[in-house]
């Protein structure tokens, strides 16, 4: 994440780590502005369901790591969308279900 936050203008934080997904996004909620977190793909889900609670989530496979997943915050609700990367060879179109 290092050359993107350059990039940006922006640094890398992480004030939290693995097993505080739930306390992630409790934090997440209080930010303004974008951001974007990095984390494993099996625990993504736990993240965006503590923000979201209200939206089933689709599961993540196992073999696919080319996907993004946006949370916008629209007033007091999150709208969810799914962004197929394709920036390598092999990355598929297909949303997740």
């Amino acid at each position: 994440l290092e050359p993107l936050a350059d990039i940006v203008g922006k640094s890398v934080q992480t004030p939290l780590s693995v097993h505080q997904e739930t306390d992630l996004a409790t934090y997440v909620a209080t930010l303004e502005g974008p951001i974007l977190i990095a984390w494993e793909h099996k625990a993504i889900h736990l993240i965006a369901s503590a923000l979201a609670p209200e939206i089933e989530f689709p599961s993540w496979p196992d073999d696919r790591f080319d996907m993004v997943w946006c949370l916008k915050r629209e007033v007091n609700q999150w709208q969810f969308s799914q962004i197929p990367q394709m920036l390598l060879a092999g990355d598929s179109e297909s949303l997740f279900e």
